[in-house]
Parts: structure tokens; C-alpha cells; sequence
């Protein structure tokens, strides 16, 4: 699945921005900026705080972040693909913000960094991509006492569970990417959907893995049976929890 996903945005990495903003607006009218914005806003990040931006691709979020607070946080960007990784630190040098930003590539269900230094963990359209329950043990690891999560997800309908919605969604993800985009992103696209949940699925997943004070604000999808955008946030729940 890795070595797919590698492939996947290697090939992606030129494009990457205008390809998320033209899927956002057709699935949600949303565009890719104001999507990160929005999550990045959600998050309410504060002064100070070390955040790790997983799956950080071209460096948006942390450089959304930067933009927001300024010169007192600390943003470490991992992804697991040098070209994203490449185009992000392009993007960092070009940009004004005077944000501490830090890019490095690894793998987020094996992270390299050590425990318990980060307030906060943000992941924006890339859970999908992983193995769900070893990324949140990674996080719960890296994250402070009462750290926090802050994840924007593709949401699924119910209708995608029933087994007939499973083979035509499957079908159709693995159709559409393979002829807007070869290959490689379909096959990671059409593996992901195995991972994508319902906002009571992600409930029940965080809760299961240590998070608290689970809230999560939804976009609808454009379409009758469309994925909808998800904005989850949680806590890291202390010992004594």
C-alpha cells in the first residue's frame, strides 16, 4: 500500500494543489485553501504550541498555520514521499511566514520522533491513506498529556456500507482515477476506501484509542450519496481518564 501511495503522489507532486482544489470544489465547493483554513481554524492553535502536520504533501497546512499564529509555533511537516516533500520546502522558502517549519519524511504509522513533544497532531485528507489504528498509537505516543488531535476526513454515507454500494463506489473510484490519472492513484484511491468511516465510526475509533471530547462539524457532499468532509477534534485523554 505504501510503495502505491509513494507512486501515487510522486506523480501527483507538480499538480498537487490544483488537482485537491478542483476535487474539493466538485465534491463539497469547497476549495482546497479555504478547506485548510477552515481546519486550521477549527484547530484554534495556540501561541507557542508544537504542532507535527502528518502527511504535511506540499506544506500547506503548516504554512495556514504559520500565517495564523505567526512566529510562535513550532510545525514539524512528515510525509512519507520526497517529490510532495520537495515541492513543500519550495513552498516554505517562497512563502512570508516567519513560522518554525520543519519538513520530514517518514512514514505517520511509524513515526521517528520522540514521545510526548507535540501539543497538537493535524492530519488533513490522508488518514484514509493509512492503517488508522497504528497512526493513532503513533500520535497518542508523540502527543503531550492532554494533547490534541485535529483531523480533516473524507466521511462516508451509509449507503457506501451496504455491499452493493461497496462494489459501485470501489468500481467507480478505481475508474475515474484511472482515467484522470493512470494507475498508481488508482489503485491507492480504491485501497483507500477501506479506511474511509462515518463521523459514529470515527467516534467509536477515537474513543477506542484513548481521545476524549470528540466533537466534529461536517460539509455536506454536492452529491445525494458524495462523501462529506469532516472536522474532527479530540483530546488526548490523561492517565487519570
Amino acid at each position: 500500500m505504501a510503495d502505491n501511495i509513494v507512486k501515487a503522489f510522486t506523480e501527483l507532486a507538480p499538480r498537487y494543489e490544483k488537482t485537491m482544489d478542483r476535487e474539493l470544489r466538485f465534491m463539497w465547493g469547497l476549495p482546497y485553501r479555504d478547506f485548510v483554513n477552515r481546519l486550521v481554524q477549527v484547530a484554534e492553535v495556540e501561541e507557542g504550541s508544537r504542532i507535527l502536520d502528518i502527511a504535511t504533501g506540499t506544506a500547506v497546512i503548516p504554512l495556514s498555520i504559520g500565517a495564523e499564529v505567526r512566529d510562535s509555533v513550532q510545525v514539524v511537516g512528515l510525509d512519507i514521499t520526497p517529490a510532495m516533500l520537495r515541492q513543500g520546502m519550495r513552498n516554505v522558502r517562497r512563502a512570508p511566514s516567519t513560522a518554525h517549519i520543519d519538513l520530514v519524511c517518514g512514514s505517520a504509522m511509524s513515526v521517528s520522533l520522540a514521545d510526548g513533544v507535540f501539543d497538537m497532531v493535524v492530519c488533513g485528507l490522508a488518514m484514509h491513506h493509512l492503517n488508522v489504528a497504528r497512526t493513532l498509537s503513533e500520535i497518542g505516543r508523540v502527543l503531550t498529556e492532554d494533547g490534541r488531535l485535529n483531523l480533516g476526513v473524507v466521511g462516508v454515507p451509509l449507503f457506501w456500507r451496504s455491499w452493493w454500494g461497496e462494489k459501485i463506489v470501489v468500481a467507480g473510484i478505481r475508474a475515474f482515477y484511472r482515467f484522470t490519472h493512470g494507475g498508481p492513484r488508482a489503485q491507492a484511491e480504491s485501497d483507500a476506501f477501506y479506511n474511509l468511516h462515518t463521523g459514529e465510526e470515527w467516534r467509536a475509533i477515537l474513543s477506542a484509542s484513548g481521545f476524549v471530547d470528540i466533537e466534529i462539524t461536517e460539509i455536506p457532499s454536492r452529491f445525494r450519496w458524495g462523501p462529506n468532509a469532516l472536522f474532527v477534534k479530540a483530546r488526548l485523554a490523561s492517565p487519570a481518564q
